[in-house]
């Protein structure tokens, strides 16, 4: 998903991607796009410029853009496991508990190839770091439904963090399997 400023377009996409999420025989699904959906921190370019800029994710561009991707999720009737973004310039892990039906368990956030943003940790399932790095993401081969995120930090070229999440697969009702 991109963040979609032609209102021309967004009927399509929610189409579009309903069909490609709802017809998908993946035992588990994850999402990419360039804009997080959930978020511990801001978007800015306080390391480059001195300033902190306005969150973006106030803008009624982004509201809508949020809008879309979740009213996409909740018509294929089928979860969306993990999200997977970038934009913000920081490292974040974040285990929605409390999330809407189908919406994801998981939102991980790896834009801080270059840029430094605001970032703050609330909690050991929303985890943030304002660092240059990334993510590395494997699949458990003895475990396929583990998920194994290791958060590398570029300038210390250490591991900093480490997280282990097991993914409940997707099971097709049986007259939807062929």
């Amino acid at each position: 998903p991109l963040l979609i400023l032609d209102d021309d377009v967004h009927e399509q996409f929610v189409r579009d991607l309903t069909a490609q999420i709802s017809e998908s025989k993946a035992p588990w699904l994850a999402l990419a796009a360039h804009h997080p959906i959930e978020t511990i921190g801001s978007h800015s370019y306080w390391r480059f410029f001195g300033r902190f800029n306005k969150n973006d994710y106030a803008s009624s561009a982004n509201k809508k853009y949020r809008a879309l991707v979740r009213r996409t999720i909740q018509n294929a009737k089928r979860p969306v496991q993990v999200f997977l973004t970038g934009h913000d310039h920081s490292l974040k892990f974040i285990h929605d508990h409390d999330k809407e039906q189908y919406f994801p368990d998981y939102h991980i956030v790896s834009g801080a190839g270059g840029k430094i943003s605001y970032v703050h940790s609330v909690s050991a399932s929303k985890w943030g770091k304002a660092v240059p790095g990334f993510v590395v993401m494997e699949i458990d081969t003895e475990r396929p439904n583990v998920l194994v995120l290791r958060y590398m930090d570029s300038n210390q070229k250490k591991q900093i963090r480490k997280f282990e999440i097991k993914i409940d697969p997707f099971e097709l009702a049986p007259t939807e399997a062929h």
